[in-house]
Order: structure tokens, then sequence, then C-alpha cells
């Protein structure tokens, strides 16, 4: 029984290999034998006979086994072993079949011995052996019916060792006439997946649709793998020969059409699309196919929008008119940054080598130039802090004013009703809110702001790897942002191998930590009233429990004064060999003064750090002071001003790539490009949208914030 074994994961699941169940060697059919195979006269002076080839026999050629059942003609055997014999069992047992045939080689005509040799060493796996076999057998009996077989195991080899296929049309032809319809059904299988795999679409299709169309052939292939073959297609001209060449075929004129529609759809040609688009609509309308018309209505908006899409023109949506002073402050920081990228060119984006953590480029500390980036324009609109204005803001600038991104919003409930409306557009947006989980509403929706999960994975990975800290104690405040970092912290700690030993948290504006610092020090453990009786008597208090090597006390971005009242603390309970660990919040020259002779040296991360010697974020820091330092207590740039700078000079960069001139391409160039070194790092996006980069691990020392990595 014949079982052909193809390596795994060669080609896509349409091409897995086609198993010919059950089918068994062609030179075990008497009836193709009789009609094929070539028996010349021999003469009987030729043939040994069996008993003078057991007197032979030596110790290095023992004497067979003699128990073959099935018997071949009588002229051609010798002690039971036959060509038929030899042709049964080469598939059960290629080993033995191998002994045999070298055993009756004496008696049989070589193109007979040469084309069971060739099927043996196919099965016992030597295809390379096999190939060269079967080459040999076509050169030297081209003209021999068994020329077929032999043309089968030569493209199979072929195909098992990986190697193009050699048609050979002539013979191809002859071969898909002589063969049995499971080598047939076989040889069309591994032609179509052999063209496919060089990207010649029209000619696996043609090939699958013989195979289909063939009555001499098993049928195995389905009208659902041609399709899904065709929906690999690249190119909208070949599904177009091929709708037009295969149109008698029901499925072909159903389905390929919509596959051509797309294809055009993604390669921006809108013209053609046009058209097509509206046939198709009224096609399926009269067919009553709802789903589909919905569909092909939507590629109707999205080819409307793109045919007019802009690609130097980028939407921002802001909080513009709120009259809250943080929401204001936070908008004004996020103009600041895209101001200041409108009128500097980016640095170039470079990709990372394997186990590089960032390119040489900032490793050097001199940014390399990029080409002259995209002018662009951009085109404010305003949020109003609600979800209906920012939906009319997001259809405003990609119907009306045909932007090719959204940069934006910032608060939550108006930054996921942006998404939202971006998924449906399809239109890339860069969302510049805190809101983690604003990139899993769709494919077209990215972030780039502070990861807290990235803040919390890097600051524990630096406490374990550099601290030897294992034990932790925590404390924090009742905000979102706070319980986000401690469970992400917590998260990072337990995957660690290391624990939490206690945690407490307070209210904002609290002004006495000793509830919260006896709860972690075990101060206000609990105590039978024998206990506490004798630590009266002893006239002893209890003494606090230090059981933990570090606190975490993430405060957030409005924390600072809390902080401030937090920290002295530390000296009453005698944590001074505790390292102290703390978010982005703590990365504010007011820390510095705060932490007085309370905490030395401790450990916090933030993705921007403006104190960095390199040279492309000092200029940056520079040229916002030169702007916008108006008053006394400037502090230079925030966090939102550098997301933003960065933001568009990623999007500039990438839109001075001719290829990116539509949603689609401008959202897959976001997906695919190579690491960028900006003020905050080097940049990438995540599968899921996510922008990712390296944290800064920040600690002070001499009243100075420092970098440690």
């Amino acid at each position: 029984m014949l079982k052909w074994k193809i390596g795994i994961g060669i080609l896509v699941s349409w091409i897995g290999m086609v198993s010919i169940g059950g089918a068994q060697s062609i030179l075990s059919s008497a009836d193709w034998i009789e009609q094929n195979i070539a028996v010349e006269p021999v003469d009987p002076a030729e043939i040994v006979p069996a008993v003078q080839i057991a007197d032979t026999v030596t110790e290095s050629n023992p004497p067979q086994e003699d128990n073959i059942e099935i018997l071949l003609p009588p002229q051609r055997s010798s002690n039971g072993i036959s060509f038929q014999t030899v042709a049964d069992t080469l598939r059960t047992d290629p080993e033995k079949a191998m002994k045999d045939l070298d055993y009756i080689r004496p008696i049989l005509l070589p193109e007979e011995a040469l084309i069971l040799e060739i099927q043996i060493v196919y099965e016992r796996l030597e295809y390379d052996k096999a190939e060269v076999l079967a080459n040999g057998f076509l050169e030297s009996f081209p003209d021999s019916p068994n020329r077929v077989l032999a043309y089968y195991y030569y493209q199979k080899s072929r195909w098992q060792l990986r190697q193009p296929l050699e048609a050979k049309p002539s013979l191809q032809a002859y071969a898909l006439r002589q063969l049995p319809a499971s080598y047939q059904t076989d040889l069309l299988r591994i032609f179509a997946q052999d063209a496919s795999r060089k990207g010649d679409f029209l000619t696996a299709t043609r090939y699958l649709i013989q195979e289909l169309e063939t009555p001499s052939t098993l049928q195995q292939v389905t009208p659902e793998e041609v399709l899904e073959l065709l929906q690999t297609v690249t190119q909208a001209k070949t599904l177009h020969t091929i709708e037009t060449r295969y149109a008698r075929l029901s499925f072909i004129r159903r389905e390929v059409p919509y596959y051509r529609l797309r294809l055009l759809v993604e390669n921006n040609l809108y013209k053609e699309a046009t058209p097509l688009a509206k046939r198709l609509v009224e096609q399926e309308q009269s067919q009553n196919r709802k789903e589909r018309v919905a569909e092909l209505k939507r590629l109707q908006q999205r080819i409307a929008i793109n045919a007019k899409v802009n690609a130097r023109r980028i939407g921002v949506i802001l909080p513009l008119s709120s009259p809250n002073a943080t929401i204001a402050r936070l908008s004004a920081e996020v103009l600041e940054g895209l101001r200041l990228a409108l009128i500097t060119p980016p640095n170039r984006m470079e990709a990372l080598q394997e186990n590089q953590d960032v390119p040489e480029v900032e490793k050097q500390d001199k940014p390399i130039p990029a080409p002259p980036a995209a002018k662009v324009e951009i085109i404010l609109r305003d949020s109003g802090l609600n979800a209906k204005n920012t939906l009319k803001a997001m259809q405003e600038l990609v119907e009306d004013e045909h932007v090719i991104a959204i940069v934006g919003p910032l608060i939550r409930r108006t930054s996921e009703a942006a998404a939202q409306e971006a998924q449906r557009l399809q239109v890339p947006l860069i969302s510049l809110s805190i809101t983690s989980t604003i990139p899993d509403i769709g494919s077209y929706v990215f972030r780039n702001n502070q990861s807290w999960e990235q803040e919390m994975r890097a600051l524990a990975r630096y406490a374990f790897d550099y601290q030897g800290a294992r034990q932790f104690a925590v404390i924090y405040p009742q905000t979102r942002e706070a319980k986000n970092k401690v469970a992400y912290f917590w998260d990072e700690v337990e995957r660690l191998g290391g624990e939490i030993r206690g945690i407490s948290d307070f209210a904002t504006g609290h002004q006495n930590f000793s509830q919260q610092f006896d709860s972690l020090t075990g101060i206000n453990r609990y105590l039978s009233n024998a206990e506490r009786r004798f630590m009266e008597k002893l006239e002893e208090e209890q003494t606090p429990i230090r059981d933990f090597d570090a606190v975490f006390a993430p405060i957030g971005t409005r924390g600072l004064r809390d902080l401030k009242v937090l920290l002295p603390y530390s000296v009453v309970y005698q944590m001074d060999t505790i390292k102290f660990l703390g978010d982005s919040g703590w990365n504010n020259y007011s820390v510095v003064s705060a932490l007085g002779k309370a905490v030395s040296s401790p450990i916090f991360v933030d993705g921007f750090f403006q104190q960095t010697p390199q040279s492309h974020v000092q200029k940056f820091v520079r040229l916002h002071e030169r702007y916008f330092a108006r008053h006394v207590n400037y502090t230079g740039p925030s966090s939102y001003a550098a997301y933003a700078y960065d933001t568009l000079h990623i999007l500039r960069t990438l839109l001075s790539d001719s290829q990116n001139k539509s949603h689609l391409q401008l959202q897959q160039a976001l997906l695919n490009m190579s690491p960028y070194l900006g003020v905050t790092g080097v940049t990438t996006f995540l599968e899921n949208g996510e922008a990712h980069r390296e944290m800064k691990i920040l600690t002070v020392e001499a009243g100075k914030i420092i970098s440690l990595n």
C-alpha cells in the first residue's frame, strides 16, 4: 500500500500533500504489465535453474527466503522470487524487495530491473538516488512504455528534494493519459504545488482545475481548495485572467471577481475598482446575498475615501476647548511636541541586529539623519471631551479633509470612540491616551504613550537582577493608575519567583501614614490578651518587622504631594537599609528635594528622560526651551510633548516612502517598521498596535536624576 509522505509545512494548507491511500504499485497489476511491459524473448539457456543458483550460494551470499506466496510468469522466476513478487513487496518491505531484486537481477531485462530499483530506493527515502536512476531510465529507454512510471518517480523525487520540477510537456501529457487515476492525481497536485511555490498561480490553477475536471483522476481536489489558492494571488491581473479563462465554472464566476476587487483596493487601483464594485453589488443584490452586499458596500465606501486620500495630511484630535486645567495643559504639551516635529528632521529608522537591544546609532550617540522626510500638514479638530464630537471630527478628517492618518485623542472615552470609528473607516489612528487597551479595538488602531505594564516589568526585573530584591512591600494611592501599576508589578514579581510580603493603600491627600507603615511592618499585628499583658509587664513596645528587601511606592502623575509626606516615615520605621522603588511619577526634580535624608538612591522608571546626554534628546530639549520657556517655573518638555514629537516623526518618515500612500499601506508600514530612535527611546509597534520601547531606569545621585541604563 502506498502513502506519500511529504515534509510538513512546505506550503500553505491548501497544498498539503495528497495521500494516495490504498494505491499499489503499477507493477503489481497484471493488466498494466500485460499492456505496458515490453517483454522480449529470452533464450532458455540464459535462465539459471533454481537448483543451480542454490548450489552457488556462499557465506557472503546467504540463501533467500522462499515463502513467497504470489507467483509471476514462470519463465521469469527463480526459487519463487519473480518480477511481480518484488513489485508486490517493494512498498511494504523495501529492504526485502531490494534483496529479492538483487537475487533475480540476472534473469531480468535491464529495463525491468531498473524500474523496480527506482521504486525501491524511493520507498527507502533515498530520493537523490531515485532521481538519478529515473532520469537515467528516461535517457536510456526513451521509447519504453515504462517511461511514464520513470517520469512519475523522477518528478516525485525532485519534489521530495525540494528541487524545481521539470514538466517535459510531451512526456507529461502522455503520462497523464497512461498512468492510473491515483498517479495522475498525485502528479497534478505536485505540479500545482510547485507552480504555486514559484508564484505562478495561473499554472497552479490550471493543474488543479485539470484534476477537478479530468474523469480519470480521483478528483480529490475541491472547489474550496482552488479558491483557497486563489486567495493567495497578489496580482489583480492574474485573477482577471483566471476569471475569464475558467468562466465555465460557477464557483470561479462567483468568487474570483470579489477577490480581484479586494486586490484592486489594496493596490490603490480605484479607477478599476469602482465599476467592478458597482457591478458586484448589483449582482449580489439580485441574488439577495445580504451579507456579501453589506461587505461590498463597505468596500465601496473605502474606495471612495482612499481615492481622494492626501498622503501629506495628518489629522489631530485634542480636547482643545476643555475648561479643565490639567486636560488643557496636556493638550498644549501635545501641540508643543507636534510643532517641534514639523520643523525638525526625524532620525533614520534602523534594523536591530539579533540579540541587540538598541541600534549602533544610539550606542554611538550619533543619530544618522534620515532622508528628507515628508512635509506634512496638520489638520486640527476639537474632541470637546465627548464621543459625539469625536466621531464628527473623525468623519470630517477622513471624508472631507482626506487625511492619511490621525493622531489623538487623549482622554479614554473619546479615544475609544475615535478608535472604533478609525477601525470602521480603516484609517490608521495613533492614540496618545494612557489607556493601554485602546489598540485592542482594531487593527488600524495604535497607541504611543506611557506603558504602565512595560514600566512595571522593567522595574521589577531591575530590582531582581541588580538589587537582589526578592521580597517586597507595596504602598500606593487609591487611583486607577496606581492600582494598575501595582497589579502589573505584582504579576512580574511572582513570575520572577519573588513575593509581596505586605501591601497598604491610602487616599490621595493623606497626611498621616502611621497606620500604613504599621501594617507593612507588622506593628499592628494581632496579639492575644496574654501576649499583650506580657509586653506591658516588660514595658516593651512592638518593634517593626522588616521582612522585605524593597518598598514599591507608585504615586502616578499627580502624587508628588503624597510622596513628600510619605517619605519621612521611612526614618521613623528604621528603613535605612530598605531600597525604595518608584514609577514614572518619581521622575521629577521635586522628588529630589523631597528625599532629604529619608531615602537614598531610590530606583524608578520612565519612558522619557530629558536629562539623558544623548545628543538628539538634548537637541529636542534645547529646541523646546527656545520656543516654550516663557515662565519662571518652566521645567522642560513633558512626556506628552516627547511622545507627540516621536509620533509625528514616525509618520513623516514612513510617508516619505512612495509605497505608503493609502490607509492600508500606512497601517502595514506601522506594523512592520524598523525600530525608530526617538527622544523616548527605540520604538517599534507590536502586533497589537502597542508601542514598545526600552524603559529608562533612573536614580538620584548628588542631587541629580541620572540614568542607570
